[in-house]
């Protein structure tokens, strides 16, 4: 980055998520949340922008594969528990 700056290329640092981690000032402004997901376990997760005092978010980890599909092919498509146990045992969903 230095040596381009000096040549006149603007440039700046490319931070992984090690550098990112280590950061004083995203540290001090909370800007990673801890999600726990069953995958990988503890994970930090950059926080949204903005924080409101009255609203404020949390994060939620996203669903594992196939975390649904029961609801969605039951509640949503309509499949009887019979059907849905079908698609289930022949390996549809895998």
């Amino acid at each position: 980055m230095a040596v381009m700056q000096e040549k006149g290329v603007p440039a700046g640092v490319v931070q992984s998520t090690e550098d990112l981690d280590k950061d004083t000032h995203l540290r001090h402004r909370n800007y990673f949340q801890t999600v726990n997901t069953q995958e990988i376990g503890p994970y930090p997760h950059q926080r949204p922008p903005v924080v409101l005092s009255k609203t404020p978010s949390e994060l939620q980890p996203a669903p594992s594969f196939g975390e649904h599909t029961e609801y969605i092919c039951t509640k949503l498509i309509g499949f009887s528990e019979e059907q849905f146990t079908e698609l289930m045992q022949s390996g549809v969903f895998e």
